[in-house]
């Protein structure tokens, strides 16, 4: 039996492993490093980085995705800081989240957004983007501080 199908190059397998190590954090040096001392011969950077060219264009279709038409009697937000590698420099980085409960009782990521900070301007603008895609009919607050509305107050 063959691992992998008759004029394959690799297996979707190995390419979503590609991939997932490149999301993690691995450098292309080392994912190429892996991939020699796991098949014998290296997976170029530039495969690499088409993949995820491939894999970015599903990531930006779902955060963009329209939210219109969708009821979601909770919204949740919070800010979580993270630590991101740039150029080998570590540096600390909001990242916004936004999780609702739909009218059928589950849960959805409405969406995520790096900010370099959780404060009012970034919160605001995160919330003019989920006003952008469609979310409407969300009264956001927290304790000592501007409370949000959309639609305004006044049509509430």
């Amino acid at each position: 039996t063959a691992i992998i199908e008759p004029y394959r190059r690799r297996e979707s397998s190995v390419v979503e492993a590609l991939i997932e190590m490149y999301l993690a954090g691995v450098s292309v040096c080392r994912v190429e490093n892996i991939t020699e001392a796991l098949w014998g011969n290296k997976v170029s950077a530039s495969t690499i980085s088409e993949l995820n060219k491939k894999v970015y264009v599903h990531i930006e279709d779902w955060q963009n995705r329209p939210l219109q038409g969708s009821k979601y009697p909770y919204v949740y937000v919070d800010g979580i800081y993270l630590k991101r590698n740039w150029g080998g420099e570590y540096e600390n980085v909001a990242v916004l989240v936004a999780i609702a409960v739909n009218e059928d009782g589950y849960r959805e990521v409405l969406g995520a957004a790096e900010g370099m900070k959780a404060d009012k301007a970034s919160w605001v603008s995160f919330f003019q983007w989920l006003r952008g895609r469609g979310l409407e009919g969300v009264v956001v607050s927290r304790a000592r501080q501007a409370v949000i509305c959309f639609p305004p107050a006044a049509q509430l």
